[in-house]
């Protein structure tokens, strides 16, 4: 059964802007488990990318797949969506590490971990983005741990106003890279 989700404000701002902060949706205990899965399964499996799917849901951590379909992810997720059937279409967990200088220069040229900059839009889009007054989908980012700024965390481009260029039709076609 789906949980609570987000006050009307935080809906508000999500279905405006495209993105919320919420802090406070799983136990503390919870997120202990999924930081000690993530650091003992990321140790096991040194590739030069990801985890080989053993962090993919269903995984090998217990605690990604509770969290994957934990009560307040579907509450959530079925409020924004304005329904109440859903479908999880993918969970992962990453294990993104920084490089230091004196490591850069000995590490392995494939190796990937340090999450050079890229842009996940392209490749995490099924089929070019719902209509924005109508949303098919719902993506949620979980930090385990703060990072600093020079090795960049996470950006979302959240959008600003019906005219955002960010968010044109033409958007995905004028992406660096594509």
């Amino acid at each position: 059964k789906p949980g609570p989700g987000l006050p009307e404000a935080a809906r508000r701002q999500w279905k405006e802007s495209g993105a919320v902060l919420v802090s406070g949706v799983f136990s503390p205990d919870l997120i202990r488990k999924l930081r000690g899965d993530i650091r003992r399964i990321s140790g096991e499996k040194k590739t030069k990318f990801g985890s080989e799917s053993a962090l993919t849901f269903p995984s090998k951590s217990d605690a990604l797949n509770e969290l994957a379909v934990h009560r307040r992810i579907l509450g959530i997720s079925t409020q924004l969506l304005e329904t109440k059937e859903i479908r999880l279409s993918q969970a992962e967990g990453w294990s993104k590490t920084g490089v230091t200088k004196e490591g850069f220069a000995k590490r392995d040229p494939r190796d990937s971990h340090d999450q050079r900059m890229h842009c996940d839009y392209p490749n995490h889009t099924l089929v070019h983005p719902s209509p924005w007054n109508s949303p098919d989908a719902v993506s949620f980012i979980l930090y385990l741990s703060d990072h600093e700024e020079c090795g960049g965390g996470t950006a979302v481009v959240v959008r600003r106003g019906a005219k955002d260029p960010a968010y044109a039709p033409t958007a995905l076609t004028r992406t660096p890279g594509v």
